[in-house]
Parts: C-alpha cells; sequence; structure tokens
C-alpha cells in the first residue's frame, strides 16, 4: 500500500483570520466595510498581501485560450 505524502501546510500554525467572515462580507457590504474588516483582522504572520499591475501589450488577449494559458500558468 502506498503511503500518501503529507502535505507541509499542514504544520503550519492555524491562522485567526476567519476566511469565511470575510468572503461573507465582502460579497454583502460596500468595498470601504470589507477593506477596513481586512485591514482590522488580517493575519501577518500568516499570509501576505500582493498586489499585481499586468501591462498589457499589443494584440494580447484576442485569442482567449492564449490568454487563459497565460493566466493559469502565472497562478
Amino acid at each position: 500500500m502506498e503511503v500518501k505524502a503529507k502535505n507541509p501546510l499542514d504544520l503550519l500554525p492555524p491562522s485567526p483570520f476567519n476566511f469565511f467572515d470575510f468572503k461573507t462580507l465582502i460579497t454583502n457590504t460596500d468595498k470601504l466595510e470589507s477593506i477596513k474588516f481586512l485591514a482590522d483582522n488580517f493575519d501577518h504572520e500568516g499570509f501576505s498581501i500582493w498586489h499585481v499591475h499586468y501591462d498589457k501589450c499589443e494584440g494580447e488577449g484576442q485569442k482567449l485560450f492564449l490568454t487563459s494559458n497565460s493566466v493559469g500558468g502565472f497562478m
């Protein structure tokens, strides 16, 4: 029988940030209230926030499957 490898993320300590509450709030309220909740409750020890700006070159995004593959590869 093959032993399943453990996920190294399972070794991290639990985070106090409640993703369900944040998801519910961001879906049902305005942006400012959601941002305030995130700023007040964000777990800096367990997560980071990234802002990515992509400069679209001429001709990009015209063929959906190529754009989808590029985004999928990035994520």
